[in-house]
């Protein structure tokens, strides 16, 4: 249970520092942060979206500054975090993520979301969270907003 409350909280500290996705930290319009040279919107992305690492979560790159990743890629599934650089973090969505997409649909159709303006069309999938990243984090972490990115996470 502590270890619960622990996880849950340091998603929502993470939550609520979420940069801008236009690259604009905070929405401030300085350039965003790096985490070892890793652009900071991929690293909350990652978080955010609640993608997996091979062995490890993403998360890992807020806490320890010692490891020597220069980038994350996404991937569709764990099956194809092989074969990349060892110092790229290979990002893949978890089960949390998928049913993430699954209560997004719901939401997009429920409220009427138009997905234009964010290079998606309906219904967002698993290529879309991948392949079109920055469209997913502009929806998910602006254009939806917070409690509705609450509804998200819910089983």
């Amino acid at each position: 249970m502590r270890r619960l409350a622990i996880v849950l909280l340091a998603a929502s500290l993470a939550v609520a520092a979420l940069p801008s996705c236009d690259g604009r930290a905070g929405g401030r319009g300085e350039p965003p942060p790096r985490f070892n040279g890793i652009d900071e919107r991929k690293v909350f992305y990652a978080i955010g979206m609640h993608f997996m690492g091979k062995g490890y979560g993403p998360w890992h790159l807020i806490t320890d500054k010692d490891i020597p990743y220069t980038d994350i890629a996404f991937v569709y599934s764990g099956d194809l975090a092989e074969g990349y650089p060892e110092d790229v973090l290979v990002a893949f969505p978890s089960g949390t993520t998928l049913r993430m997409i699954e209560n997004l649909n719901w939401l997009i159709e429920h409220d009427g979301i138009d997905l234009e303006p964010y290079g998606l069309e309906y219904p967002v999938t698993v290529e879309d969270i991948v392949d079109r990243w920055e469209g997913v984090c502009e929806l998910v972490f602006e254009g939806i907003g917070r409690s509705d990115y609450q509804f998200l996470i819910q089983p």
